[in-house]
């Protein structure tokens, strides 16, 4: 018999106010982070209209009654679930299910590590890259091909790339630091039940080292980096890869986002997309946010409103 962590249900849509049958599928998210997928029949017992005042239309959801046609299916406490019996769960649909994070600059101090990097390599060279310059490479994929352009040098891009990332792999170890507040959101959000991923537009080793040497790897189900999708940020394919490895569409995620190009990709992937704008972003074109944060403490107060 399955003891599953988490119970999350995908969205069901509606007529406001028509009771009617359909099938939606419920995702449990086991030990050992085995996934297990139950299609089970809802009858919609009651529905309403919310208004949110963060935004512009009225969302409709919609309170079913989920008959479980399963007997492995065990009945566990999560803020979406609640069991008045083993073979009935009440569940108020919602339009978040899961929570997407960018990674450099949203939960790691690693921009300035970076920046190291490129200077310890162009030094070598005589030159140097300002904070100005490195500002217009934060978010994008192809930084190598904007040094190699910039300064002219007589590298292909990948060496330049593997030159970046061993200097940047080697301090790692001894300078990488959590953003402030990062650790006690993302224990806020385990807390409250919703599965975590990263969607990062660096490489996967390097993601993967960042996440294990600052202590937030556990926190995550999926990690997700650039070199695993066809493409990069601003396209969505690294939040739609992280959604669904969460077993979810990215429609029914919130990403948390540092920089424009960032939030692009958040928003082209259908996800409502919260922003903490790097230091040196401070000026850069938010407007497609939901919401705008000066830190991650700031984030985690807002929970509750951001979640619903």
């Amino acid at each position: 018999m399955v003891s599953p962590e988490t119970i999350t249900a995908a969205s069901a849509s509606s007529s406001p106010g028509v009771n009617n049958v359909m099938f939606v599928k419920i995702i449990v998210i086991a030990r050992f982070s085995r996934l297990i997928s139950y299609n089970v029949q809802v009858m919609v017992t009651q529905s309403y209209t919310r208004t949110d005042s963060r935004e512009k239309d009225a969302q409709t959801q919609v309170r079913i009654t989920l008959s479980v046609h399963t007997s492995d299916l065990l009945c566990y406490h999560h803020p979406l679930v609640q069991c008045p019996s083993l073979k009935t769960i009440e569940v108020e649909s919602v339009s978040i299910l899961g929570i997407l994070f960018d990674l450099d600059g949203v939960l790691i101090r690693s921009e300035e590590l970076a920046l190291q990097a490129w200077n310890e390599m162009l030094n070598q060279r005589g030159e140097s890259l300002s904070e100005i310059q490195y500002k217009q490479m934060i978010g994008t994929a192809d930084t190598s091909g904007y040094v190699r352009n910039h300064f002219n040098l007589d590298m292909t891009r990948e060496a330049i790339q593997e030159d970046h990332r061993t200097r940047v792999m080697r301090l790692l170890e001894t300078d990488l630091e959590a953003m402030p507040g990062a650790e006690a959101i993302l224990q806020a959000i385990h807390k409250r039940g919703f599965p975590l991923a990263i969607a990062s537009n660096s490489l996967q080793v390097y993601v993967e080292k960042a996440l294990q040497v600052s202590g937030l790897r556990p926190y995550f189900q999926a990690v997700v980096a650039r070199d695993l999708v066809p493409n990069p940020k601003p396209a969505p394919d690294v939040y739609q890869q992280a959604a669904r490895e969460l077993g979810l569409e990215s429609t029914f995620c919130l990403a948390v986002e540092d920089s424009p190009i960032g939030m692009q990709a958040a928003l082209a992937a259908g996800t409502r997309c919260v922003v903490v704008p790097h230091s040196s972003l401070l000026d850069g074109d938010f407007s497609g946010a939901y919401a705008r944060f000066n830190n991650l403490d700031e984030v985690h107060g807002a929970l509750g409103s951001l979640l619903r």
